[in-house]
């Protein structure tokens, strides 16, 4: 017969967010159901802000105690040693491995046995791969008398609904933790950066990129004027343009199983001001089930660039892939085919494949007409934007 209160309270024990109401539901469901003198839950320290969880409030320094001397410092504990708990053994009745004369030479015995009237243990652990996550403990007194196979049976059947969330639990403490680390490297990035979530919700930006967003935006004016650094406005044609790479986004996962690399998907160049443009980089998530992945847009503006017209080294760059685009800037500045290769690691042959690929895509039929095409300014810009991307790439990914 379905235990449906049962079911109610597995129902709810899925729906917690924190590992505090993770106690809780994990008391509810487990009191009625087992006879028990108290249930501690003890958490990996480094992935959780809290080192244990107590049904009995009073027990709680008693077992923080515990955990900070034995699971932190790895301290040697009888109890421990002979426990068989790992990845592959994550349900365990203590008096299996462990005789009571043993047992009460144990520091788990004298830290938390005995001072709270306990004699019986059994345990469920959660695991990620090989990194122990938690531990939830079920301690009896002498009256109430050891586990029964029937205890253990249930036991086992909680176990998986306990590793379910405290592996969910973890992997948002972790996210939060990764949030807080990319916060802090986008806003001391030299160069501009704007982190958009795939509903194009600015999640992280820095000082440079509110500047540059507000110049878009308003015109040159702008960088004369006082700009609070808070909020951000991303200009229209960036929010316009990202929807539209979408498909191609979708389209690459379908073609190419598996998890994608990080891309450098536009160039997007402002229609009136000439040297201001956005590069706009997909970042696939690491875990496609909590995010369908990021866009990291780094905008630029070179000074030197408005004696020039729109369609000047800006446009013609644009039309280029990454690859192409470094090589043809080394090839504006007269180096040989082989110069190029050493530089770009590449070999001479995809060095020219490329450069002709150059030529092709921008019409010109020399070096010295490339080299004329492109301003010295777009270089050092060009050079500078794969830096800062490359850069915030990496911890992005």
């Amino acid at each position: 017969m379905i235990d449906l209160l049962e079911h109610d309270a597995l129902a709810r024990l899925h729906q917690v967010e924190t590992t505090a109401r993770l106690g809780k539901a994990m008391v509810e469901l487990i009191t009625p159901r087992m006879v028990h003198e108290y249930l501690f839950i003890a958490f990996l320290p480094i992935k959780f802000e809290l080192p244990s969880i107590t049904s009995i409030a009073k027990y709680k320094a008693i077992c923080d105690g515990y955990v900070r001397e034995v699971c932190q410092t790895n301290k040697y504990d009888i109890w421990l040693r002979r426990s068989p708990i790992g990845p592959s053994v994550t349900v365990v009745r203590h008096s299996d491995y462990t005789s009571l004369p043993i047992l009460k030479r144990s520091i788990f015995y004298k830290e938390i046995l005995r001072p709270t009237n306990a004699e019986h243990g059994a345990s469920i652990t959660a695991w990620h791969e090989d990194t122990w996550l938690a531990t939830l403990t079920i301690l009896r007194n002498v009256e109430q008398g050891d586990f029964s196979d029937g205890d253990m049976n249930q036991l086992l059947g909680w176990q998986r609904h306990f590793e379910v969330v405290v592996r969910k639990l973890a992997f948002k403490k972790e996210e939060q933790l990764d949030d807080n680390s990319l916060s802090t490297f986008i806003w001391d990035l030299p160069a501009s950066a704007l982190l958009l979530d795939w509903d194009l919700v600015p999640r992280h930006f820095n000082a440079a990129a509110v500047e540059l967003c507000t110049v878009w935006r308003r015109g040159l004016s702008a960088f004369s004027k006082k700009i609070s650094h808070n909020k951000i406005s991303v200009p229209n044609e960036i929010l316009a343009l990202i929807p539209r790479l979408k498909p191609r986004i979708e389209s690459a996962k379908l073609a190419r199983p598996g998890p994608l690399r990080p891309v450098e998907f536009e160039t997007l160049l402002h229609p009136s001001i000439p040297g201001l443009f956005a590069k706009i980089y997909f970042i696939p998530s690491k875990s496609l089930t909590l995010s369908r992945g990021r866009f990291l847009v780094q905008l630029y503006y070179d000074r030197g660039a408005q004696v020039q017209t729109p369609a000047s080294a800006y446009a013609k760059l644009s039309r280029l892939s990454r690859t192409e685009r470094e090589v043809a800037l080394q090839a504006a500045k007269g180096f040989s085919n082989i110069e190029i290769a050493e530089m770009l690691r590449k070999s001479p042959g995809t060095v020219k494949i490329q450069l002709s690929q150059v030529f092709k895509k921008l019409h010109f039929k020399s070096r010295s007409q490339l080299a004329s095409a492109l301003s010295a300014s777009a270089p050092d810009i060009d050079s500078r934007a794969g830096v800062f991307g490359n850069e915030a790439i990496k911890i992005l990914h």
